[in-house]
């Protein structure tokens, strides 16, 4: 099997930066005065940041949009739909959705759009702080061959940073289940949340639960762990690292992408 991160990049280990928006329509907390503009505009800034910064594809992500609802609101997918169009023509790295918590969403926003990849709750369940959610594996697969998106690959979060696994005992071992049931094309293991590390031995496990397919780490990776925990693992999703003071709500800080690239730079030519 071809792996799915160097076929997207053709780098190794393959770093996605992430693009967190403002709150969009239809949520909560969303700025009405501001509006799409300022959410566009505020993007296209961080993107411009990740991709000046080295890194190897973006991620555009509803981060604003609490509490996060199992089917995003249809307002915000329209308003996602239409922030990563008009930041995309500007993109010169592959790119990818995630909407939290809804993959199929996701995947209508890539594919609207001309994204190659979702990160997403596909298989398995977990409970946030809201209650349980079910991840929605057979709705997908089948919308995404319905809409002819087949050309959008699924990274499955096989944890969650947001809630607890339903089965925490079966974490590692449930990635041979994703494999075959789920049909994804990538695993991302976070840790405990947004910017927490995951574990070097959790990477390990999933791995050798899961051999066939590519591993990335969820949360957590700096310039200071990226050898430890990239030896285990073919790439990364980064956000809250990579933000000035490392917090998760505030811009991309351009010099943080250029370390952490440097490091995974020297981590290559190893």
């Amino acid at each position: 099997m071809e792996n799915f991160l160097r076929a997207l990049t053709g780098a190794d280990k393959t770093i996605i930066g992430c693009v967190h928006l403002l709150p969009l329509p239809g949520t909560p907390q969303h700025d009405a005065a501001g509006g799409l503009r300022r959410i566009a505009a505020l993007a296209r800034e961080d993107a411009k940041r990740l991709v000046q910064g080295g890194i190897d594809a973006l991620l555009f992500v509803n981060e604003g949009d609490r509490p996060y609802a199992p089917q995003a609101d249809q307002a915000a997918v329209a308003a996602m739909a239409a922030v990563v169009a008009a930041v995309a023509p500007e993109v010169s790295v592959p790119y990818g959705a995630n909407v939290l918590v809804d993959p199929a969403a996701a995947v209508a926003i890539a594919h609207a759009t001309g994204g190659r990849f979702i990160r997403g709750f596909v298989a398995g369940g977990f409970i946030p702080g809201l209650g349980p959610v079910q991840a929605r594996a057979p709705e997908v697969l089948r919308l995404r061959k319905l809409w002819g998106a087949e050309e959008v690959g699924l990274i499955c979060n096989l944890t969650s940073g947001l809630g607890v696994a339903e089965e925490p005992g079966a974490r590692a071992e449930g990635a041979a289940g994703t494999v075959f049931n789920a049909l994804v094309d990538a695993l991302c293991v976070p840790g405990a949340g947004a910017g927490v590390p995951v574990r070097a031995e959790r990477l390990r496990e999933v791995r050798r639960a899961a051999p066939s397919l590519p591993v990335l780490v969820g949360t957590g990776l700096t310039p200071g762990n990226a050898a430890e925990l990239l030896a285990e693992a073919d790439g990364a999703i980064v956000g809250t690292s990579l933000k000035v003071d490392g917090q998760i709500f505030n811009p991309v800080d351009e010099q943080r992408v250029r370390a952490l690239m440097r490091e995974v730079e020297q981590i290559r030519r190893r």
